[in-house]
């Protein structure tokens, strides 16, 4: 594969997360406003919970699918096995996932009260298995993904302004986001159909068992990563209120503005990786100096701007009553930048070469060094004290991460 198809993909996935978080923040100001705080406490709160069943109904297929696609890219009858195989497991998941729905909303009483605002949600989770993107992804088919993603949120936006307009309209708030994954997830299927990338073929329970057992592994992986990421909004919800989690969810979006400005690289960078250090590993370990250098210097300078502008950010797309998000927006300011080492040093050069237990390994420590911190962080300090936690375990992921490569694992991206 060549350079300039990586800048291709690099381009295409760059018109996503322009879909991604452009269209989010111009609806942020109009959502904060008209839903309150408090409002838009709740729809962050169902879209955590959301998120949990999202990430069951993955299973880690977006790192293991994804990495075996590429691999055998040249071969469609593999890509078709594994394709079906996946998508099979994936939907008897949701199946799963929708019995866990339906179960806490009767356990969980802070669940049972909005079980309608999780009856709309759940359509994040039905998109989200509708949408293969692990397979466009294996096989570097980003124009596709990049059309369909911003497409949907475009297509959809009009949608909130018509039925969102009042504190009490939470639910179709929430709906607008069902519907923005549940349009794309159907673009995808027709997309794909039309590419004719692959074959009808008939998995065996064998197949089901492999695409299973291959993406167990890493599914732990992403609930590590889930349990610092994931729970502290639900965290927040509970012990600090909705009011708190909005001043916290609004920073977090913010921030992510500029990891979306380096999200195209790592995430086209990822099958290149595969490829490569399979084939040619001192040009993978070339390639992930020389990436991590530019984004470093990208996350570095918007870290930067973000936190100097912090106050006035937060008046623009939060208001008056959300000045309490301006130290916490300072806190996230560089968690792009540890993020985008950790994911360099983890997803692009450890999952590649197969270390798939000391990578697991290290974000079970974060996970439990977070479980540890949550409560009295956020008890304490609330949406302040989830920024600082985030922060800390962040730091402490990528510096494990460079750790193990430098003195333990022998490699020539660290010397």
């Amino acid at each position: 594969m060549t350079l300039p198809r990586l800048r291709h993909n690099i381009a295409a996935l760059g018109l996503v997360q322009l879909g991604n978080y452009l269209v989010p923040l111009l609806t942020l100001p109009y959502l904060t406003r008209v839903l309150g705080a408090e409002g838009f406490g709740r729809v962050v709160f169902v879209q955590g919970v959301i998120a949990f069943l999202i990430l069951l109904v993955d299973f880690g297929f977006s790192w293991s699918t994804t990495r075996h696609i590429a691999a055998y890219r040249s071969d469609r009858q593999e890509v078709s096995r594994v394709f079906f195989a996946t998508w099979i497991v994936q939907w008897v998941l949701v199946v799963l996932a929708a019995a866990l729905m339906w179960a806490l909303s009767i356990w969980v009483p802070a669940i049972e009260v909005d079980a309608s605002l999780y009856m709309w949600g759940f359509g994040m989770v039905i998109g989200h298995a509708l949408f293969p993107l692990w397979l466009l992804q294996g096989l570097e088919q980003m124009r596709s993904v990049a059309m369909i993603q911003l497409g949907s949120r475009v297509l959809s936006l009009p949608l909130l302004f018509v039925f969102v307009k009042q504190p009490e309209d939470v639910v179709m708030a929430v709906g607008f986001y069902s519907m923005v994954a549940l349009l794309a997830g159907t673009l995808s299927i027709f997309t794909i159909v039309r590419m004719r990338v692959v074959d009808w073929c008939q998995p065996t329970l064998a197949d089901l068992a492999a695409v299973f057992r291959e993406g167990a592994g890493l599914f732990f992986s992403r609930i590590s990563i889930s349990l610092y990421t994931s729970l502290i909004p639900i965290a927040i919800g509970t012990w600090a209120g909705h009011a708190q989690l909005a001043y916290f969810n609004l920073a977090d979006r913010l921030r992510m503005v500029v990891t979306s400005i380096i999200a195209p690289v790592l995430q086209a960078l990822f099958p290149r990786m595969s490829l490569l250090y399979q084939s040619d590993p001192s040009s993978a370990n070339r390639l992930a100096v020389k990436v991590a250098m530019g984004v470093c210097a990208v996350t570095l300078g918007g870290g930067a701007l973000m936190w100097l502008l912090a106050g006035y950010i937060m008046q623009v797309f939060g208001g008056a009553g959300f000045q309490e998000a301006v130290p916490v927006l300072r806190w996230l300011a560089f968690v792009p930048c540890v993020v985008a080492l950790s994911n360099l040093l983890g997803v692009q050069v450890m999952l590649p070469q197969g270390m798939n237990k000391p990578f697991s390994t290290i974000l079970t420590m974060a996970s439990v060094l977070s479980l540890l911190l949550m409560y009295p962080l956020i008890h304490s300090w609330q949406a302040l004290g989830a920024a600082q936690l985030i922060f800390i375990v962040e730091v402490v992921v990528t510096v494990s991460m460079a750790l193990y490569l430098r003195f333990v694992r022998t490699t020539n991206v660290l010397g």
